[in-house]
């Protein structure tokens, strides 16, 4: 018996081993969600109903000229991210995708870009680290690329947007 559990402890060992390195590699993922979101649109239509819905936002260069912003709460003592991430999904509408896609503003500085969206998807942008070093709110405003709209869903749709940062 005693060969049996000679045998066993490197292989648990090994696998203590890998698995606490692997963690290490990663780091920790927290998740926070967007505290409160509005769409703001600075033309009126008829063709904008869809951006008329709190489910619903629209973001556009041209006709609407409508832009989101994302206000987060995140604890001071979260410090040095390894890195950042925007999720935010687009809706399941016509219009919503987007081959010019959009851009992300901290303090009217461009932190983040995706240059393409499509329907229905998820979307994950990476964010600036440097946001973080001092912030306890962050602001978040999402302006188009150029003058293709697109739709995304807010908080209320139950699929509103995250912010996933990496300690």
């Amino acid at each position: 018996m005693k060969t049996k559990s000679l045998l066993l402890s490197p292989i648990f060992i090994f696998i203590i081993l890998n698995h606490s390195f692997s963690q290490n590699n990663s780091g920790i993922i927290r998740y926070f969600e967007v505290k409160s979101d509005k769409n703001i649109t600075l033309e009126e239509g008829p063709n904008y109903s869809v951006s008329k819905s709190d489910k619903c936002y629209i973001v556009d260069g041209n006709e609407s000229k409508g832009y989101v912003e994302l206000d987060f709460d995140v604890p001071n003592f979260y410090n040095n991210p390894k890195s950042i991430s925007l999720i935010i999904n687009s809706a399941d509408v016509e219009y919503a995708e987007s081959s010019g896609g959009f851009s992300v503003f901290y303090n009217n500085t461009k932190v983040g870009n995706i240059s393409q969206v499509y329907r229905n998807a998820k979307i994950e942008i990476s964010i600036d680290n440097n946001i973080l070093k001092s912030a306890k709110k962050i602001n978040l405003v999402i302006k188009a690329n150029n003058d293709d709209g697109l739709y995304l869903l807010s908080k209320k749709s139950g699929f509103g947007a995250f912010l996933a940062i990496t300690y």
